[in-house]
């Protein structure tokens, strides 16, 4: 499930929201802080919770590609270092194709 995070000490910790919460955020109509209290969260975080499970326009919608996080910049580098460090951008492109990293993740960038 979403989670949320809370302060202890000087780190964040998250906290998963449950299905036993979700079913009690599901039938509270608007006192949040008397939900949050026996939640053990804000009465931000449970109105919140409340849009994201009740509402469309709110829930988080599934991801259906995992992009690997700078990917881009280490292509561009792995380029330009194979082209001597100075390149214009027509030669780099070209450059990073035949890279096969990029063949491996061509996937990703598309």
């Amino acid at each position: 499930g979403r989670s949320s995070l809370r302060r202890v000490g000087k780190t964040w910790q998250a906290l998963k929201w449950t299905e036993a919460e979700d079913e009690i955020i599901k039938c509270a109509h608007c006192n949040w802080t008397e939900v949050a209290a026996a939640l053990g969260r804000t009465k931000q975080q449970c109105w919140a919770r409340r849009r994201q499970l009740t509402d469309p326009r709110f829930k988080k919608k599934e991801r259906t590609k995992q992009s690997k996080r700078g990917l881009i910049k280490q292509l561009m580098l792995k380029g330009m270092l194979s082209l001597g460090g100075s390149a214009g951008l027509d030669t780099l492109i070209h450059k990073i194709r035949t890279l096969p990293e990029f063949s491996a993740q061509a996937a990703p960038i598309k």
